[in-house]
């Protein structure tokens, strides 16, 4: 699984691994452009395994919280260029089930 806290990009990210933070390394991968529309290789990526990948908000770090409208609005556009199956996926059901209680039904 991976958590795409903090990889978002949009037209006010002033920071993150969105933005190559704290460094740029072979590691860190952009997800979204500076107007928020998605790499072309990250799109190709989302579309063929929407199972690995969940939205990851990073509030547990308290001042981030005065950003979460923006980080979800960017979420959003995000989710808006992949295909309606794929959206779910990443947008929710993939958290649901990654944190569903064991033998609770689906």
């Amino acid at each position: 699984m991976c958590d795409l806290g903090h990889m978002f990009n949009g037209p006010n990210t002033k920071g993150g691994y969105g933005k190559y933070w704290p460094r740029k390394t072979p590691w860190i991968h952009l997800v979204q452009d500076d107007d928020g529309k998605i790499v072309p290789e990250m799109k190709t990526l989302f579309e063929a395994f929407p199972d690995r990948f969940v939205i990851g908000t990073d509030v547990a770090h308290t001042p981030l919280l005065k950003h979460y409208e923006y980080r979800i609005a960017i979420f959003r556009v995000l989710l808006a260029q992949l295909t309606a199956n794929t959206a779910r996926k990443i947008g929710y059901e993939n958290a649901e089930a990654l944190f569903a209680k064991p033998g609770r039904a689906r």
